[in-house]
């Protein structure tokens, strides 16, 4: 046995690989579980409830970053624009539907930050969920939607 602690560490984990699978399923269970909470917490699912998903049609818009109220969603959210809806979901669906919303349904309200402008989108039907975007997002989807989504501010 080595003095080295580090490779005593190792050593005891490698010994035994029974730990492996109940761990790796503990993971899993954890993480499902965070997605359906945050599903039920930023009010995602409040608003696929007020706005049902439609087939998804238009131009595909890959944000990187979307806010919605207070958790941040990195490389996760689709977009999908056109003339009559904006369609969004989740890359992992869990605790997450999709939804589409009429444009007119929307308000964009550009926001000065410290490092760049945001753009807020906030709902007719569920006023107190929001989403936060990119501006230059903003602008690709105003353009998606042939002009009947227009940011304000």
């Amino acid at each position: 046995m080595s003095s080295d602690p580090v490779a005593q560490i190792v050593e005891g984990l490698t010994a035994d690989l029974g730990w492996v699978l109940p761990a790796a399923a503990g993971l899993i269970t954890i993480w499902c579980l965070a997605l359906l909470t945050m599903g039920v917490l930023t009010g995602w699912r409040q608003l696929a409830s007020c706005y049902p998903a439609l087939p998804l049609r238009g131009q595909r818009i890959l944000p990187g970053w979307v806010g919605v109220r207070w958790l941040g969603y990195r490389n996760l959210v689709v977009l999908r624009a056109n003339e009559t809806h904006l369609h969004v979901r989740l890359w992992l669906r869990l605790g997450h539907p999709p939804f589409s919303v009429p444009w007119e349904d929307i308000r964009a309200e550009r926001r000065a930050t410290v490092l760049r402008g945001n753009v807020i989108l906030s709902f007719a039907r569920e006023p107190r969920v929001t989403i936060r975007i990119y501006g230059r997002i903003a602008d690709r989807l105003a353009a998606a939607s042939g002009g009947r989504l227009s940011v304000t501010g």
